[in-house]
């Protein structure tokens, strides 16, 4: 009986180090698609918009290793848009302001899966799905 519960315990042990290992797989990956291509491509959206028109900031950091893992961006009159891969998840939401200045926020898919841009996973997170995620903010703005 104790061969089996040290065969059960070795298995249980083996299932989650491979799920640990894939999630912190995918979370390198999508803090490095933020890094290397959202982050770039704002900074490229912010040099060639009217100063003061598109405004983007990080707003959030892994405190395990400082990298990036929200970026906030807003065009105009516009809701803010969030982008956060917090944990490999990859959401897109908006910030609302109140009627006391507070900002509160909603991560959410902004657009539906059948509609484009999704932005879901860190397969989305490319310069062609940014931009048009900004030509929405654009438009609604």
């Amino acid at each position: 009986k104790k061969a089996e519960k040290a065969a059960k315990t070795a298995r249980l042990t083996e299932a989650n180090t491979k799920v640990a290992g894939e999630l912190n797989e995918r979370t390198a990956d999508a803090k490095a698609a933020l890094k290397n291509v959202v982050l770039p491509y704002l900074t490229e959206v912010a040099a060639n918009i009217d100063s003061g028109e598109f405004v983007f900031q990080t707003t959030s950091v892994d405190p395990s290793d400082k990298e990036p893992v929200a970026v906030w961006f807003k065009i105009g009159s516009s809701r803010g848009y969030v982008i956060d891969v917090t944990g490999g998840n990859v959401r897109v939401g908006t910030t609302n302001f109140n009627a006391k200045g507070i900002a509160s926020m909603v991560l959410a898919f902004v657009i539906p899966a059948n509609q484009d841009p999704f932005v879901g996973t860190i397969a989305d997170l490319t310069r062609e799905k940014i931009g048009k995620l900004i030509q929405v903010a654009i438009a609604e703005g």
